[in-house]
């Protein structure tokens, strides 16, 4: 029987927790590693006012120096010496066999490497987005810009060449950081992230109706996203005769209703605020179409959003607003049915909502579902990518 193994597992966004998109993977982790031999001491953030049970054992909270309502590039430096007073003192208490480091945020990575510099320990060093290279980074300025060019890169540079192992969550990411730092090449994976199986029982499609329905789960309103051309594309379609819905589910902002009393959608836009993740999952089996939209950007690394993976684990068609990159090119692989939209305007979102409608009259939106089911579970399941991420630290031990 495989040796089970402990990893000191540093997480500043662990659930329950407001960040729930900066915690999935973390969650998904922890989840299944002691499937793979690893059991996981997990070390995160407290949250004020956001006092939940926890949803795992052997997770100790420590609490920032900053408050979590200041800035979130700016509150994670204050949680520096929280981690290493908290990782020291479980790194006494027993026998803890490798660090591992999940940004961003990004200054936990620092407080990582000086316990790494203390025990002696492999350290695991885990991107889900870009630091020095972020995509977004060109559209910044002033004092912020300066931040990037003389202060992120330097700091970055110090944590990776401690780093026994760096992973990276999408291809374009794992490939510029390989040409910043081409040294890193022997200790560098790409490990994607994915879907939960089990987030999927119990999941189930609902019968057809006579308006073709269509789904955007997440927030408008940050990173540039906004819906106005989209939602003025399904008003020109509506008024020509399309019978379309669509559900924005996890926004209700008043600037969302306003808008869609300008453009006179009471009838045929839902906003929603957050629900669960369940609720979420099943909405988007009853939905005939689901939206994707990403922020415009002609940087080398491009992002690939979380629910991407659950769009495509539901096998429902996509109507993918994004710049050409890492999540188009999933979508291209795995989607039963899709149409991208690169150029952010209203004309070309109407026609391809209306080349989705002409299939979906058609009953014609579904392809060969499980060939592509089939394939794409093999690769994006959580639990064998957890199996990879212990294989991984296993290496680490030799």
């Amino acid at each position: 029987m495989k040796e089970q193994r402990t990893v000191l597992f540093i997480a500043y966004d662990f659930p329950p927790s407001p960040q729930r998109g900066g915690a999935i993977r973390s969650e998904k982790f922890v989840k299944y590693l002691g499937r793979h031999g690893w059991t996981a001491v997990v070390v995160s953030c407290s949250y004020k006012g956001f006092a939940r049970p926890e949803l795992f054992p052997n997770v100790h909270r420590a609490s920032s120096l900053l408050p979590f309502e200041s800035p979130y590039r700016v509150s994670p430096y204050g949680w520096i010496p929280a981690l290493y007073q908290a990782g020291r003192r479980l790194l006494k208490q027993g026998q803890i066999d490798l660090l591992y480091v999940t940004c961003p945020p990004f200054p936990p990575s620092l407080g990582a490497v000086l316990l790494k510099r203390c025990s002696g320990l492999p350290l695991v060093v885990d991107f889900r987005d870009a630091w020095s290279l972020d995509p977004y980074s060109a559209k910044v300025s002033g004092i912020n810009k300066l931040f990037h060019r003389h202060v992120f890169r330097p700091l970055e540079r110090h944590v990776l060449r401690h780093a026994d192992l760096f992973l990276t969550n999408t291809p374009s990411t794992h490939a510029e950081y390989g040409k910043l730092y081409p040294q890193l090449a022997a200790r560098s994976k790409l490990l994607p992230n994915g879907f939960d199986e089990e987030d999927f029982t119990g999941i189930t499609s609902a019968p057809g109706t006579g308006t073709m329905k269509l789904l955007y789960t997440g927030r408008f309103g940050v990173a540039a996203r906004n819906p106005e051309f989209l939602l003025e594309a399904l008003k020109t379609l509506i008024d020509q005769g399309l019978h379309l819905h669509f559900t924005i589910l996890g926004d209700d902002r008043p600037e969302l209703f306003a808008m869609r009393e300008r453009l006179g959608l009471q009838n045929h836009l839902t906003l929603s605020g957050p629900v669960s993740h369940a609720c979420a999952l099943q909405t988007m089996a009853e939905s005939d179409v689901l939206v994707l939209y990403q922020q415009d950007s002609d940087a080398k690394v491009t992002p690939v959003a979380g629910k991407t993976y659950e769009y495509l684990r539901i096998g429902k068609p996509i109507l993918a607003i994004a710049p050409p990159g890492d999540n188009l090119e999933l979508i291209r692989s795995y989607a039963v049915a899709y149409r991208e939209i690169t150029t952010y305007n209203m004309k070309d979102a109407s026609s391809e909502i209306r080349s989705l409608y002409s299939l979906w009259k058609e009953n014609k939106l579904n392809g060969n579902l499980k060939k592509i089911q089939d394939s794409y579970r093999k690769n994006y399941n959580r639990c064998e990518l957890t199996r990879q991420l212990a294989s991984y630290f296993d290496g680490l031990m030799q």
